[in-house]
């Protein structure tokens, strides 16, 4: 497995405009290998420009100014965390494929465990009598997995299924014949929780 390099800390504002322009516009010319960003890349250049402006305005400002250049500065940083974990993940050992994101690899775990991106590859199927088998691609820094069903098509009745120490589970005692809705959500340390997986439907034999 291999971690980008982010080094957000060491960056100045300035380098890191430079470095988020430069994440941006790599992924943007390699459209096709990073198809399901955590963030949209034209929100990005907006929370780029947005620091930009801000630290411009920091010159002849005072504290007031110094703040929201700093609150600004964070909603980047985070959102390369985001990016890079999500890079992380699609490289699956590949550093090439990291560096096309215009990013630095290393083997070592990175820092990037404050962040948990959201169960991907999620399957459902029944395998006999009133159960559903699921299967799910194991979340970097996942510590379990929190699994809901709901058996009607508004979503309003979600209900608890189980926790999963791994990246998958059988759901029992399901009606036989009915449709069955599931969705995941990794589970970290420090309460940490992933946005939701995509829906993963089955009949259930």
């Amino acid at each position: 497995m291999i971690y980008v390099v982010l080094n957000l800390q060491s960056k100045n504002v300035g380098d890191l405009i430079l470095y988020g322009r430069l994440v941006s516009k790599s992924m943007k010319l390699n459209a096709t290998i990073f198809t399901a960003m955590p963030i949209d890349l034209k929100d990005f250049d907006i929370q780029i420009n947005e620091l930009e402006q801000a630290q411009i305005d920091t010159f002849l400002g005072g504290e007031k100014e110094t703040l929201i250049r700093n609150q600004k500065r964070k909603k980047v940083e985070n959102s390369l965390k985001k990016l890079g974990l999500y890079v992380s993940q699609v490289s699956d050992g590949d550093p090439s494929i990291a560096h096309k994101a215009g990013m630095l690899v290393k083997s070592k775990p990175s820092k990037l465990t404050n962040i948990l991106f959201k169960p991907l590859r999620f399957t459902a199927v029944s395998i006999q009598s009133g159960k559903a088998k699921l299967k799910w691609k194991p979340v970097e820094h996942a510590r379990s997995y929190s699994v809901e069903f709901c058996d009607e098509p508004s979503f309003t009745k979600w209900q608890n299924a189980g926790i999963s120490t791994s990246s998958r589970i059988t759901i029992s005692n399901l009606d036989k014949g009915k449709e069955y809705w599931f969705r995941i959500v990794a589970l970290g340390i420090n309460g940490m929780v992933s946005d939701c997986s995509d829906f993963a439907c089955c009949v259930i034999k």
